[in-house]
């Protein structure tokens, strides 16, 4: 969702645009209820919205973008969006050519689009956001090595999203929905209809990991989001997490991103 084939009368949309090998890393701000209308890019793109939002129209899907809803949109796709009552403040990340054919021959899927709220792909986004904020002289190195493992998420998210069977995707989908609660393994395999041993395996099969352990993941991740997105008090955040108090918060947070919930508050503060 860059800039590039917006009609002339959105240019005057203010933006900040830093070019990074071969990377064009823009911020910009939308107004309210503002229509878009079709368009392409010449170069593969990322965008998260940060503030605010919109709705696409891509091809025969309808996308609603929220703060911290990320979309990957290949070249020469065309789209079209409107923004909320509340415009949207985005960051978006063009990839030069050379970026993708590198991935290509690596055999990665590049050519799907994808639009998610996966969490290793919106913390790496971020950091590629403080790279924009803070350039240095080790900034061109850093934003390429993020930019390439988010293509290899890209990829990945591709083959996770096509292997699982219908029940495990049901199954995630209930503790991405109800990650609050006290959930247990027989519940969510009751739910979708298998044998709890079933559910064990196909979690660690295709999400390598334990239930219990995409559980607390998808709690740090929501957790994440609601420290860099508010200044609500941790301790609230810890609770409508689904964790017990706030030190088992801390500690889990702690054990998951090598940082307390302060200190990654501090260091991604998207301001």
């Amino acid at each position: 969702m860059g800039l590039t084939f917006l009609r002339k009368e959105f240019n005057d949309v203010p933006r900040k645009v830093r070019e990074v090998s071969g990377f064009s890393l823009v911020e910009f701000n939308y107004p309210p209820n503002v229509e878009i209308p079709a368009h392409a890019h010449e170069q593969a793109n990322f965008c998260m919205a940060i503030e605010g939002g919109c709705v696409e129209l891509y091809g025969s899907k309808v996308r609603e973008y929220k703060p911290f809803t990320l979309d990957f949109l290949p070249p020469h796709q065309t789209h079209s969006l409107k923004t909320s009552t509340g415009g949207m403040r985005a960051f978006s990340i063009d990839i030069a050519p050379q970026w993708l054919w590198r991935m290509r021959e690596c055999s990665l899927n590049v050519e799907d689009s994808v639009h998610c709220r996966d969490d290793a792909l919106i913390q790496l986004l971020i950091k590629l956001y403080h790279e924009f904020q803070n350039l240095d002289e080790a900034s061109p190195l850093s934003v390429e090595g993020l930019a390439m493992e988010m293509l290899a998420e890209v990829s990945r998210s591709r083959i996770r999203e096509l292997s699982p069977p219908s029940w495990l995707r049901k199954a995630r989908d209930i503790i991405r929905q109800q990650f609050s609660l006290d959930l247990s393994l027989e519940e969510i395999a009751r739910e979708v209809r298998v044998h709890p041993v079933s559910l064990a395996r196909g979690f660690r099969k295709h999400y390598h990991c334990t239930a219990g352990e995409y559980v607390r993941s998808v709690r740090i991740g929501y957790a994440c989001r609601e420290m860099i997105a508010a200044k609500t008090p941790l301790a609230e955040i810890a609770s409508a997490a689904g964790f017990s108090d706030q030190s088992h918060f801390t500690r889990t947070f702690k054990r998951l991103k090598g940082m307390t919930p302060a200190e990654y508050r501090a260091k991604f503060d998207l301001g």
